[in-house]
């Protein structure tokens, strides 16, 4: 296989868990690979690993709303909330010869959520011209309906949207294809009353799909696909 360049959403081990078998690669192949990200993430990925895995790689800082490119494909990150954690990242991409549209959205929380050192929610990003009439949105679902739950005794926010309030992003986004990932949540296995507890991922995109069907947008169904954790 071969590797043009590393989009990485944000810092999270289950995100960039593959990142050091690329640096082992370019190790051996002498062939630098730059890692496309917020300066943030870049600094939690790479503190403290020296020559070990940063050497291989040539760091481009991804500024808000600022493109690049790679190859023929243009990518516009913007900063997404997940949890305020810092330097996460979503990617408006187009291929410039089909003119494709891909909305990437790894990890990012409910719609509304504001947090104090950003200057909008997640929604607003979505709601930007760029996401619009995207071919492709790939959104989390990290739960059905569930967006807080009680764990020891302790209220906790998930840090992630769940399917039917992230639902204002597909609508925002208006996709014809939509790609959820992050299925079979956690909060919901604590929640045995919840609709989504315990369901496997072939029942997270029946009812998705049914969601879909029910709730078209602009007249038209937007088609349901699962897609994989780990971007």
């Amino acid at each position: 296989w071969d590797v043009d360049a590393l989009l990485l959403t944000h810092w999270h081990s289950d995100h960039i868990m593959g990142h050091a078998d690329l640096s082992t690669r370019a190790r051996h192949t002498a062939r630098r690979i730059p890692p496309h990200c917020h300066p943030d993430s870049y600094a939690q990925v790479y503190s403290g690993q020296g020559d070990t895995i940063a050497e291989h790689f040539d760091f481009v800082p991804n500024g808000d709303g600022v493109p690049f490119r790679i190859g023929t494909f243009t990518f516009t990150p913007y900063r997404t909330d997940h949890n305020g954690r810092p330097g996460c990242m979503s990617y408006v991409c187009v291929e410039e010869r089909t003119g494709v549209k891909m909305v990437f959205a790894w990890d990012i929380d409910l719609p509304g959520r504001k947090p104090p050192e950003m200057d909008r929610s997640n929604l607003d990003a979505f709601q930007r011209e760029d996401f619009r009439a995207a071919d492709l949105l790939i959104i989390e679902s990290n739960t059905w309906q569930v967006s807080e739950y009680v764990l020891a005794g302790e209220d906790r926010r998930t840090g992630h949207t769940n399917f039917l309030a992230g639902w204002q992003y597909v609508q925002a986004c208006k996709p014809r294809t939509l790609g959820i990932t992050h299925l079979s949540g956690h909060e919901d296995e604590v929640a045995p009353d919840q609709h989504g507890y315990g369901w496997p991922d072939r029942r997270w995109i029946q009812e998705a799909r049914a969601h879909a069907a029910n709730d078209p947008i602009d007249g038209r169904r937007v088609h349901v696909h699962e897609f994989y954790q780990g971007m």
